[in-house]
């Protein structure tokens, strides 16, 4: 076991049955989960803030290759059964709805850069065309120097996405969508 594991080991509970990390999210009623100042139903309201920045730390911590479950701890003086399922249903669209907007920002990033990719090739061979005239002049000179400059910036913003940004907003997708597949629990003490 390397040294990373059993450092987790000691953070985390692991379900004995299906050798996931638990991470545990201590609740004193069903609304703490959610957003205060959403009025919307449970199933619809907003994830607090503080719930959402835990969950994505704590998944952060443990390796994707790892399983992960989520286990929210209450009183048992508030288990109501018909407000859990509102609560699991909440989060699940919470989890699904935001995992999908995730997704649709690594996809409008890879359209955009794919854009910047083509401005920077029309450009480019714009340059070159204007190259080509026979004019000594000072104004089509600068031109093609302008355009020239123009398109490498199209593909600086096009490499920057792809191996900057990118990476950034694959992660936060993998670790939504982790969290949105993790099986969910509520145990009562």
């Amino acid at each position: 076991m390397s040294a990373g594991i059993s450092h987790l080991r000691k953070l985390y509970d692991v379900n004995p049955s299906t050798g996931a990390f638990v991470i545990q999210v201590l609740i004193k009623q069903y609304s703490d989960l959610f957003n205060d100042l959403d009025p919307a139903p449970l199933r619809r309201r907003d994830l607090d803030a503080s719930v959402v920045d835990y969950l994505e730390e704590c998944s952060s911590d443990i390796p994707v290759k790892h399983k992960i479950e989520l286990c929210f701890v209450a009183p048992e003086s508030i288990r109501d059964d018909d407000r859990e399922g509102r609560v699991r249903m909440g989060l699940s669209t919470w989890f699904g709805f935001t995992a999908a907007q995730a997704r649709n920002f690594v996809l409008e990033s890879l359209k955009r850069a794919s854009h910047y990719v083509i401005a920077f090739f029309f450009l480019i061979g714009l340059s070159f065309f204007i190259r080509q005239m026979p004019t000594d002049g000072l104004v089509l000179e600068t031109a093609r120097e302008g355009i020239a400059i123009g398109s490498w910036v199209f593909l600086w913003e096009a490499f920057a996405i792809v191996f900057f940004k990118l990476h950034k907003l694959v992660s936060r997708y993998r670790k939504l969508a982790r969290l949105r597949n993790a099986p969910l629990s509520f145990r009562y003490t």
